[in-house]
């Protein structure tokens, strides 16, 4: 998360917005490790309830899986873990650099 946390903080200012999704830890937990790790991205409590929950909805099978959704809400990308290198490029196709 702080690597992505640079990436939110470095193209801000260029539309990207990044909310974080979780669906294991309670409130305080989720708060605690933000205090942390120094993480100030929003981060959505999801259901998890089966059938319902955002890991459902979406497909996820492993944690963490990362969304590139266009402001439509369309995605564009998805990996499982973290791939730096293919978040710049999707994002640079978008127009965000």
């Amino acid at each position: 998360m702080p690597r992505l946390q640079k990436i939110a903080d470095r193209l801000k200012s260029k539309g990207l917005t990044v909310i974080t999704i979780n669906t294991s830890d309670t409130p305080a937990e989720i708060k605690a490790f933000l205090h942390e790790m120094h993480i100030s991205m929003p981060v959505a409590i999801a259901s998890n309830k089966p059938g319902k929950s955002i890991d459902d909805i979406y497909g996820v099978q492993a944690d963490p899986t990362d969304y590139l959704l266009d402001s439509t809400g369309k995605v564009i990308w998805t990996c499982v873990g973290y791939d730096e290198d293919g978040l710049l490029k999707h994002l640079g196709k978008m127009g965000v650099k």
